[in-house]
């Protein structure tokens, strides 16, 4: 389970039927292939708080990191600085659990409070987004953003032991978006930098974390941030027949088209290559009088090419 840092809303009393289908839209759009969370960096707040949908529902400056074909429906220009903080709710548990122990309190009851404990933090400390329309022709639109996520987990209460993992990402896009057949189709591009440190969970004796001996040649740090290949996102959103007012629309993107092949050291495996990425998704939004509501189902990697890339299998997490 993860809390996130995010903006909320209420919604009008909505009549039952109503309810039922937005609960069964956003449930399947929170849950993605197989349960697994892609490690995919730049994850909208406002996306996160719908499920992480956003392949058919991307109209701002997200858009150019779920479907760069959502840049044509901008109308204004947008000048984002969004801010992401999340966590695990262990962390939150552990952080409570802490501040009541008190100053002599022993080894073992703190080794106990940590033991099982898995530490999870995402943040993105520089984040600037620009989208720019030009009438009805096309949309630009720009960003640049790092990001840092981070793993620690206590285990083995006998001889304590450490598993960390860690990622920090520093991205640069810049898109592409605009209509054909009257606004019916919309497609859209990005070409980005994607420049990555990537260490693998691995685990530790604690012994040797706090010694420091040789722990940079285990953990195996990067100095600086691995380049990669340039990378292409290209993407289509197509707004169907109202039916009703549902204000259906359905979209398709593939992400890093190509492969995003990152230069590495000599017989070292990280950051590991990352395959092409193919979703699709649908979204309604329908406008029944005063009742406004909208749903979104996003189904991430149908070609399954990026399964190991996904925190689950990484940690082998049994409340994944």
């Amino acid at each position: 389970m993860r809390s996130y840092l995010t903006q909320t809303f209420t919604l009008p009393s909505l009549r039952p039927l109503c309810l039922l289908l937005t609960a069964v839209l956003l449930s399947w759009g929170s849950a993605p292939v197989e349960a697994n969370e892609l490690k995919r960096p730049m994850q909208g707040v406002r996306n996160l708080g719908m499920g992480n949908v956003g392949v058919a529902l991307s109209y701002d400056e997200n858009a150019l990191f779920y479907n760069p074909a959502g840049l044509a429906a901008v109308d204004a220009i947008l000048v984002g600085f969004p801010m992401v903080y999340e966590v695990s709710q262990d962390t939150i548990d552990l952080a409570s659990d802490i501040s009541k122990l008190s100053g002599d309190s022993s080894t073992s009851e703190t080794v106990s409070t940590v033991m099982g404990k898995d530490i999870f933090f995402r943040t993105a400390p520089l984040d600037i987004n620009l989208v720019v329309p030009f009438g009805e022709v096309f949309t630009l639109g720009a960003a640049l953003a790092s990001e840092i996520r981070l793993e620690l987990s206590a285990r083995n209460p006998v001889s304590l032991e450490l598993s960390f993992g860690m990622r920090a990402d520093a991205i640069g896009v810049l898109g592409f978006g605009t209509t054909i057949n009257k606004g019916q189709w919309l497609v859209g591009a990005n070409v980005k930098q994607v420049q990555r440190c990537d260490v693998p969970r691995l685990t530790l004796a604690l012994g040797d974390a706090l010694s420091g001996s040789n722990l940079s040649d285990s953990v195996g740090f990067c100095s600086e941030l691995t380049a990669s290949k340039t990378a292409y996102d290209f993407g289509f959103q197509r707004r169907l027949a109202s039916f009703s007012g549902a204000k259906l629309t359905w979209g398709a993107v593939a992400h890093n088209i190509g492969g995003m092949k990152f230069d590495r050291a000599d017989n070292e495996t990280n950051p590991a290559d990352v395959a092409a990425e193919y979703d699709i998704g649908l979204s309604m939004q329908p406008d029944w009088g005063p009742v406004r509501l909208l749903g979104a189902i996003d189904i991430r990697d149908v070609s399954i090419a990026n399964e190991e890339d996904t925190y689950c299998r990484e940690r082998r997490s049994s409340d994944c």
